[in-house]
């Protein structure tokens, strides 16, 4: 019994615990993000709810931006440049 929990555990890792993929994929859906073309209420806080959740998401990889200043320097300005003009 022991052996088959080691090797459901082992299959259920190498399904979903691909953090390289999964970071790659995240940073993918920061590029091809739209930025709203006007300051609407609803559009902002969209696109604040879905750069939180990335960021959070990033960061439950274990890609946090205080720990990594190189991490920092690279995704922060994808961050940036999916803001409004008016908000940069």
């Amino acid at each position: 019994m022991n052996d088959n929990y080691s090797k459901a555990f082992q299959d259920l890792q190498n399904r979903f615990g691909r953090k390289h993929l999964l970071t790659n994929e995240l940073v993918k859906s920061l590029l091809i993000l739209n930025i709203p073309k006007k300051a609407y209420g609803k559009l902002l806080r969209d696109q604040y709810n879905t750069l939180q959740n990335r960021m959070r998401s990033l960061e439950s990889l274990g890609l946090k931006f205080d720990d990594d200043p190189s991490l920092s320097m690279v995704l922060l300005p994808i961050f940036e440049t999916k803001l409004l003009c008016e908000l940069k």
